[in-house]
């Protein structure tokens, strides 16, 4: 599945709460319950930035309505 994204259009006013509810950001990979992903990359060589697209995460998740993101917007965690 390299090389393969998943794409999601969602609108009306209950997307965001559908989004924030469904996924989750990890702080580091230590919290990640199964790391079979993690064979596959060299984690020594490899920086997620995980901490920062956290944060993002986390900031956008407390707006109250998906109006208050600008239009199109793409999220890539």
């Amino acid at each position: 599945m390299a090389g393969m994204y998943n794409r999601f259009r969602l609108t009306g006013p209950r997307s965001h709460a559908v989004l924030v509810q469904t996924l989750k950001c990890l702080k580091e990979i230590g919290s990640f319950r199964t790391n079979d992903w993690l064979q596959h990359i060299d984690t020594e060589k490899t920086q997620l930035f995980l901490k920062p697209k956290y944060d993002y995460w986390d900031s956008i998740s407390s707006v109250n309505s998906p109006s208050q993101l600008p239009p199109g917007v793409v999220i890539g965690l």
